[in-house]
């Protein structure tokens, strides 16, 4: 490590393919357990009209993990269709 402007700087390199798929991991487990911590009931319940259900929200979350996992693997991806948004 060095120091520029009082910051420590790293000289090693990164591997940031698999620094992301750890963070992606440890997050997923993290919504795993909040997941778990709610009822059913509250899973497919909204919360008030500027919010969205667990149950819609987790299937952003899974989409976009699948998409960034797909891009680290090295596909190349399009961007989703107007019936993937809806769905």
């Amino acid at each position: 490590m060095f120091r520029t402007n009082g910051l420590a700087m790293p000289t090693a390199q990164i591997d940031a393919v698999a620094e992301l798929s750890r963070w992606i991991r440890e997050i997923s487990a993290l919504y795993a357990k909040d997941l778990k911590a709610i009822t059913q009931g509250q899973y497919a319940q909204s919360f008030g009209e500027k919010t969205q259900r667990a149950q819609d929200f987790t299937a952003e979350v899974c989409t976009t993990n699948a998409r960034v996992a797909a891009r680290l693997r090295g596909a190349e991806l399009t961007p989703p269709t107007e019936e993937e948004i809806e769905a």
